[in-house]
């Protein structure tokens, strides 16, 4: 019996910090949503990952440090091979208003085509992260034609 209300306890322990744990998909900035967007564009290639924080340099919306930049890219890319990486899109959809997510996805594909034309997997990749930020199909299709293409 007493075995079991020490059970208990810790169960409840567990329970209390895990409510304290922070989701690191709750609440995202809009720094983190763009950084999530590229990341799933260029599929976690590493190299692709750290040019991430050079384009997030140039960017308006990052005005923090460059250390401060890759961490944030490091985070969501281990987040995102150990997680189901549409979960993190998913939160980025939820976070961001319809004209936000336009410009993660424009960020993704800054990413994704860094020095490189667009691939039909590339595409298919951009396509489905498009959808998942319920983006209007008119403008994902303007935008992509817009993009070199290459034949895989």
């Amino acid at each position: 019996m007493k075995g079991s209300a020490k059970m208990s306890t810790h169960n409840g322990a567990q329970n209390e910090l895990a409510s304290f744990t922070p989701d690191p998909l709750q609440d995202l900035t809009i720094q983190d949503a763009f950084i999530i967007s590229a990341v799933y564009a260029v599929r976690g290639n590493e190299e692709k990952c750290e040019k991430i924080g050079s384009l997030a340099q140039k960017h308006p919306l990052f005005v923090e440090k460059q250390e401060h930049t890759a961490a944030r890219v490091n985070k969501y890319t281990n987040l995102m091979h150990s997680e189901n990486s549409l979960q993190a899109v998913e939160a980025v959809a939820r976070d961001l208003k319809p004209e936000q997510r336009k410009q993660a996805f424009e960020f993704a594909i800054e990413a994704a085509l860094a020095d490189e034309a667009l691939t039909e997997k590339k595409k298919q990749t951009l396509q489905t992260l498009a959808d998942k930020l319920d983006l209007d199909r008119k403008f994902v299709g303007r935008t992509l034609a817009n993009m070199p293409h290459k034949n895989d």
